[in-house]
């Protein structure tokens, strides 16, 4: 299976919609007003590494573009399967000082930051 092949304007697309995606679903699910913050500044860590990838690592538009878009959906994804887990952790750092790690948490972590880059490298290098 061949992955697609997009021009530069239609990755620029993409990374609008995953980022608009990413920032109106993650930003209500986050517990309190201080993780609604932390997590909106995301994509603009996203859009500087994206500046510095093209210019720094001399990629292509196509592949800078599509880390973008690749790492928001990935962040995505984490956010709605781990929001109960991230809403509990918050509850008992107020209540304890700090949260107790969850193993599942972590487990889901890594297997959604895996999935993203297998995508990615499907993307880029088929």
């Amino acid at each position: 299976m061949h992955p697609p092949h997009f021009s530069v304007g239609t990755w620029w697309i993409i990374a609008a919609i995953t980022t608009a995606l990413f920032l109106a679903v993650c930003v209500p699910l986050m517990p309190s007003p201080k993780y609604k913050l932390r997590i909106s500044g995301i994509p603009l860590l996203g859009i500087l590494y994206l500046g510095g990838d093209y210019w720094l690592k001399d990629h292509g538009p196509e592949q800078a573009l599509s880390i973008h878009s690749v790492m928001m959906l990935t962040f995505l994804t984490f956010c709605v399967a781990s929001h109960k887990t991230i809403k509990r952790a918050v509850e008992e750092e107020r209540l304890y000082g700090s949260p107790t790690p969850s193993p599942n948490g972590i487990v889901r972590g890594i297997a959604i930051v895996f999935g993203g880059l297998l995508l990615w490298l499907w993307l880029n290098y088929g």
